[in-house]
Formats: C-alpha cells, sequence, structure tokens
C-alpha cells in the first residue's frame, strides 16, 4: 500500500508569503539615481516622501493677498519668486508650455505652487513627479520632469484635483449606507472581503466610505484574468501595517500597505489565507500628489496606485500559493485512493498474474514492470518538496506514458488483458488529483519551486533585455519591481510607455499573466500539445513560426527555452519531418545566442523560415 502524509509536503510547513509597502520610498526628497531611457525613475506620487508641512495657502514670502491683485506689488512678488525657485532648482526649472506674463498674477501662482511643491520636485535626475499644488485658493495639478542634467520642467495641468470615477463611486443616505454598498461592490466585482483592523492600541479600525472608494478605483483597473487572483482576500484596514515578529504581532510604522498569502489549514481543509493591509500612511499623500496624465479620466488617487501595487503581488504569487492548497488537499486523499486501489484493481491483477503459464507470464512482464515503476513514481511524487516536485511529477507522467506503450503492446487476447487494462485505469483514477495538481503547482512555479513562475518570468525579461526599475522602491527587490511595474501601467501607462516601452509591452501583452516564458510560445505549445501523434510537419513549422515571428526580440532566449524543452520532451511523438524543422530552428536560434543576441534578426528569421516550409 502506497503512503503518504500531506502535511510532509508543504515545502517545511505552511508558506507565509507576504510584501510590505513604504509610503516614503519614491524619491519625494531626492537621492534617486540616474538610470538608463529603460529605467526612468518615477517618484513623488502615491509613495512621495511627507513634505515638511502642509501644503500653504499663505502667499508669496514677504506678501500679502494683494501679491496677486495689484500689478506693481505681483511684479514685486514674482522676482521674489524667481529668486526662491533659482535656490530650490539651482540646475534650472522652467514651465512648460510657459505661462504670459511671466510677471503677471497666473506666473505667480504657478510659481508659488511648484515652489510649495519643491522639496519633493527637487534633487533627482532623470526624474518625474506629480503632485497636487495650491496658490491661495487654487489647487491644480502640476508633473514635474527633471533631465539628466538636473534641469526641471514644470506643467500646469487644468484639472485641480484626481477624481473618482463613477464605478467607483458608492452613494447613500449616510456613511454606514455608502458604506455598506462599497463593501459589496469589492465582494462583486473582486470576490473581496472588507473586514475592520485595529489602531495602534488595539481597538477597532474600520474604513470610511472616502477611503475605500479610493481603494477601489485602483483595483477597478484590473481586468477579468488579474481580479481571479484576488477572489478570496480579505481587505483590512489597521491604524499601521500589522506584522509578525516570532510569536509577537507588532505595529510596523514604517510602511503603508502590505499583501500576505498563507497556505495553512481551516477546518480540516487547506486555504490560501489572502489578506490585503491598509494603513493610515497610504492616504497621506492624497491631497499633495496624484499618479497618472493629469486628465480627468487619465489621472487617480496615490492611494489608489498603493491598492492597485498590493493586487500585483496577489497575482504574482497567490497563482501559486492556490496550487500549493490545491495539491495538500488531493494529497489528503492519497492514502485512501491507495487503498481502494490495492483491495481491487491491484490485487485482480496479482491474482491473475500469478496464475499465469510462464510464456504468458513473460509476455505480461512488461507491464507488470511498468505498473510496479507508476506506483513508486507516485509515492515519490506524493512525497516531494517544491524543489523536487518538477522532477518527480515529470517521472511519474514519463512513467505513464511508459506503462501505456506496455499495455499496448499486450495482446488482446493475452489472459491477463482485461486485468491490466483495468489495473491501469485504476492507477490512473487514484492517482490523478495528485498528478493535476502537482503538475500545476510546478507549472505555477519557478524551476526551483522557490518562487512563483510569474516572478521567475519577470526576472528572465528584465535581465535579457536589461530593464531597470521605474522608481527607487521597485529597485529593493524583483518581486517590489513586478508590483511597482504592474501599478504604473494600471494608473500611469503613458509615463510608462514613454520611459520604459519594453516594460509597457509586457503588461500590455499580458506576459504578466502567462506561466510560459514567452506568451507567444505558450499559446504555441498548446496548439502542440493537443495536436494528433505523430506532430506532423505542417503542424511543428507553423508553431515554431508562430511562436518566433513576433517581435518581441525572444525567439533565441525564452521562446527557444520553450520550445526546447517541448521537443525534448515530445521527440519521440514528432514526425522525421518535424524533427527536421526542430532542428532548423535550434540553428538559427543557437547562431544568434553566440552572437549574444536574445532574438533572430529579421533577416535570419526569413531565411528560416523559408527553410522550415521547404521541409517535405
Amino acid at each position: 500500500m502506497l503512503s503518504v502524509n500531506p502535511e510532509g509536503t508543504v515545502s517545511g510547513g505552511a508558506d507565509s508569503h507576504g510584501h510590505v509597502h513604504d509610503h516614503g520610498h519614491a524619491g519625494g526628497g531626492g537621492g534617486t539615481a540616474d538610470l538608463s531611457a529603460e529605467g526612468k525613475q518615477k517618484y513623488g506620487e502615491s509613495f512621495m516622501k511627507d513634505l515638511p508641512g502642509p501644503i500653504t495657502a499663505a502667499p508669496p514670502k514677504g506678501y500679502g493677498s494683494d501679491a496677486l491683485t495689484d500689478p506693481a506689488r505681483t511684479k514685486e512678488a514674482n522676482k521674489q519668486l524667481d529668486s526662491d525657485l533659482a535656490t530650490a532648482f539651482p540646475n534650472g526649472v522652467e514651465f512648460n508650455p510657459a505661462i504670459k506674463p511671466a510677471d503677471g498674477p497666473e506666473a505667480a501662482k504657478a510659481k508659488w505652487g511648484l515652489l510649495n511643491a519643491a522639496p519633493a520636485a527637487g534633487g533627482a535626475k532623470s526624474a518625474e513627479g506629480d503632485h497636487v499644488v495650491r496658490f491661495g485658493d487654487t489647487t491644480r495639478m502640476m508633473t514635474t520632469r527633471t533631465d539628466a542634467a538636473g534641469k526641471t520642467t514644470a506643467t500646469l495641468h487644468a484639472q485641480a484635483a484626481p477624481e473618482i470615477p463613477a464605478g467607483s463611486k458608492f452613494s447613500g443616505a449616510n456613511e454606514a449606507e455608502r458604506v455598506k454598498a462599497a463593501k459589496q461592490a469589492f465582494k462583486d466585482d473582486f470576490g473581496i472581503t472588507v473586514k475592520p483592523g485595529v489602531d495602534g492600541n488595539g481597538n477597532a479600525k474600520n474604513f470610511t466610505a472616502d477611503e475605500l472608494e479610493k481603494v477601489h478605483s485602483g483595483l477597478a483597473r484590473l481586468s477579468p484574468e488579474e481580479r481571479k487572483a484576488l477572489n478570496g482576500t480579505e481587505l483590512v484596514r489597521n491604524q499601521y501595517v500589522r506584522q509578525k515578529n516570532g510569536n509577537t504581532v507588532v505595529n510596523d510604522k514604517t510602511h503603508s500597505a502590505f499583501y500576505g498569502s498563507s497556505v495553512e489549514k481551516s477546518g480540516g481543509t487547506w486555504v490560501n489565507k489572502k489578506t490585503m493591509q491598509i494603513a493610515d500612511s497610504a492616504f497621506n499623500q492624497d491631497k499633495t500628489a496624484f499618479v497618472g496624465d493629469g486628465t480627468k479620466d487619465g489621472s487617480s488617487f496615490p492611494s489608489a496606485r498603493t491598492a492597485a501595487h498590493e493586487a500585483g503581488h496577489g497575482i504574482e504569487f497567490n497563482r501559486r500559493n492556490d496550487a500549493w492548497a490545491a495539491r495538500n488537499n488531493a494529497l489528503g486523499g492519497f492514502n485512501s485512493a491507495s487503498k481502494t486501489l490495492d483491495k481491487g484493481p491491484q490485487a485482480a491483477w496479482d491474482k491473475t498474474n500469478k496464475g499465469l503459464s510462464p510464456a504468458d507470464k513473460g509476455t505480461a512482464k512488461a507491464f507488470d514492470t511498468a505498473s510496479k515503476a507508476v506506483d513508486a513514481a507516485a509515492l515519490e511524487m506524493a512525497q516531494a518538496k517544491a524543489p523536487e516536485l518538477a522532477a518527480k511529477t515529470e517521472a511519474y507522467e514519463k512513467s505513464v506514458k511508459t506503462r501505456d506503450a506496455a499495455l499496448k503492446a499486450l495482446p488482446p487476447t493475452h489472459p491477463a488483458h482485461t486485468q491490466a487494462t483495468a489495473l491501469a485505469k485504476g492507477q490512473d483514477t487514484a492517482f490523478k488529483d495528485v498528478a493535476s495538481t502537482s503538475a500545476a503547482q510546478v507549472k505555477a512555479s519557478s524551476s526551483d519551486g522557490t518562487e512563483s513562475r510569474q516572478l521567475e518570468k519577470f526576472e528572465e525579461f528584465i535581465k535579457d533585455n536589461n530593464v531597470k526599475p521605474t522608481t527607487d522602491y521597485g529597485a529593493g527587490s524583483n518581486a517590489e519591481f513586478y508590483a511597482e511595474s504592474l501599478s504604473l501601467y494600471k494608473t500611469d501607462p503613458q509615463y510608462l510607455k514613454a520611459n520604459s516601452p519594453k516594460l509597457y509591452d509586457y503588461f500590455k501583452n499580458n506576459e504578466h499573466l502567462s506561466d510560459a516564458s514567452d506568451a507567444t510560445a505558450g499559446k504555441a505549445l498548446d496548439g502542440l500539445a493537443g495536436a494528433s501523434r505523430p506532430i506532423a510537419g505542417n503542424v511543428m513549422g507553423k508553431a515554431l513560426l508562430d511562436a518566433t515571428g513576433d517581435t518581441d526580440n525572444h525567439a533565441a532566449s525564452t521562446e527557444y527555452k520553450e520550445l526546447k524543452k517541448f521537443a525534448t520532451d515530445n521527440w519521440s511523438d514528432m514526425s522525421p519531418q518535424a524533427k527536421k524543422q526542430f532542428e532548423i530552428y535550434e540553428k538559427y536560434a543557437k547562431a544568434a545566442q553566440a552572437k549574444g543576441s536574445p532574438g533572430i534578426l529579421l533577416s535570419e528569421w526569413n531565411k528560416m523560415k523559408t527553410e522550415i516550409e521547404a521541409v517535405k
């Protein structure tokens, strides 16, 4: 009888995977590094450092309100403001478009607003910041861009401040009704349950309706596929992020939000417990900053990007942890399924095989050996931990193919053919849940099983394309780089497209949602997986050209890795023409690799296409 303990297969116990976010990491006071055009810095938005005191509504230093009404006083105020700006921006500053006249009241207001933003806008080179500034009774959104030389250009937008989109506004006769409507919307739109948290003293703390609207507006930018990863998440409002320190829960006052995912038992069932915490500091910059292009529809509150950022972590690792929990549940039924197999089809086969004549037993030996190998491989797969699970799952799948080939070779007239067929079917039934969930966990995990496949794939992408982080916080780890990039793509796509086009395309093409190293390769491989065996030349040729014919420059790197693995695993199922076509592709891929290129030049690809299509 096979036996396995599911709790012993959870890679060291229940997984706790979480990410905290700093609300002051985006270079608000300067200090960001010069980066290439593929990694220009974005700062001064959702994680902008707190300004030294509130945005002031007072007139320029030394002047009263008449500085904006009396022409003479306005000119004097502009001179003072120009001097102050020269001090705040020593490498130069200008407005684009220019505000005319340069010594008039509108110019004074704009300069006044820029000075209020100066603590967050000055200092960083090759960077951009989005600010909400006030001058007198006026509020406007302003974007500052600082070039590599340190010169700052400020653009004043017509929009006063970000607005909540209609789909994220919740109405009601009072605050309680608005909160109730918001909670229902989170459940309906994302599968998220809103729950109360605690303040710093352990007392209950709840979201306000306005806060829920802001968080909802950030998550509402996610696609249906991205939202699936958040299903089952608990959204909790704490004064501070709550972190475990050993057996103690402590208040983390340095971060504004947290997304945690933990594979653990609940009521006898393994679940992926998902939690998103939002702290007070997540909303600190909503009056002094914005995210986006400065238009009504293209701008968001910084807290909305915080929410999108946290969702990015869930999108990155929840598929892996969901698969992990499902596999643990499948392992829970492994022992009973094995007992059923042993008492039924296995016992019938053993009895029949034992009574066979020497000649018939010899004919059935290959199947008998292969079926025993399936049992052994299934047990090893079930007992495997994350680092070795991929190899053990692949070994099981190969053992099943060998057994099926042995069964096919057993003559239908053989006296044990019926029992052999029943045993093969019984094994498939007994092991199918563990096999399918193990395969799903392998697919959703990195090569060594220690992180998600989405993150590993992202790491391959940024390495192959030399893509640099777009925020200071994203430079802290690749997991944060992933979440920062997704949140920028969702809330400030124009910036990401202009400053990191390859990163923009990565998310636009949904590469971040695919387990395959490359989306086009993954689609082509899905077609090959369902193709008739042996795989015909026309089928293989089309798949190779479809997989490598896009413009992502991965034909000799990530696409080659996926296609090579498929060819290696399915070589015996490929026709001579299909094998020849793959060899042609491999020749061109390796030639590109030898030159240090992740892709195949178009001129070379066209030559390859001609050779592949010529195979008959």
